[in-house]
């Protein structure tokens, strides 16, 4: 069982692709496939039953935040950053205008994210093309109005805005 735990968890943090996956657990990418299939739903209706997916809607999250703190057991406030991830280049020009991210350098897929203070994940957008700005994926899931949900920038050394 901890074996099946630590292959979706893995598969998930890290988004291997399937044959690596395999060759990291000693199967064939066809077997990971099969795996990786049986063990995300399973992943989810467990996290489902503690309560701990992030809502994926504005109106789930407001929802959450309405809960008193005790029922929720997350501390607050609440804060709100993309995540950019990167992905393979893409094959079609077109495409590899939308996902290219100018500030990671790379093609990348993004989204937004809703947390704690202690990292709790409480609200997880749709995923967008690289090239979309934050604030406009916090417009579009209708996030950023919440009192609750506070905007922060976090200081990145790579970040020629910031003083240093």
């Amino acid at each position: 069982m901890a074996d099946k735990l630590l292959f979706i968890l893995t598969y998930v943090k890290q988004n291997p692709i399937q044959e690596v996956q395999g060759q990291l657990f000693g199967m064939s990418q066809s077997n990971a496939n099969k795996w990786i299939h049986l063990l995300h739903p399973v992943l989810n209706r467990a996290l489902a039953d503690q309560e701990l997916l992030p809502a994926r809607t504005a109106d789930d999250l407001a929802t959450m935040l309405a809960m008193p703190p005790t029922k929720l057991l997350l501390p607050r406030p609440f804060f709100h950053d993309g995540t950019e991830r990167p992905i393979q280049r893409p094959k079609d020009p077109e495409d590899q205008q939308e996902y290219y991210s100018g500030k990671k350098k790379c093609h990348t897929i993004k989204n937004l994210l809703v947390i704690t203070e202690t990292c709790h994940i409480c609200f997880l957008s749709a995923t967008y093309e690289g090239r979309t700005h934050d604030k406009c994926i916090a417009d579009l899931a209708a996030i950023r109005c919440h009192p609750a949900v506070v905007s922060i920038k976090i200081r990145d050394s790579r970040d020629s805005s910031w003083p240093v």
